[in-house]
């Protein structure tokens, strides 16, 4: 699974600060690509999960 989440990538050379990815997200981030079919077990190419609209980081 790759989940695009809409915050810049640590190592970002542009200088926008990161907010890290916590559990909490990685955890909701399974449940929706689950509901909308992913099947962790199955082959094939990633599923794509976009979640840049929704993405809020924890503060």
């Amino acid at each position: 699974m790759v989940v695009t989440t809409g915050q810049p990538h640590p190592s970002n050379w542009l200088g926008v600060e990161a907010e890290p990815v916590r559990p909490d997200h990685v955890a909701a981030s399974i449940k929706e690509a689950l509901a909308q079919g992913w099947e962790p077990a199955g082959s094939g190419s990633p599923f794509l999960l976009d979640q840049s609209a929704t993405f809020v980081p924890s503060p």
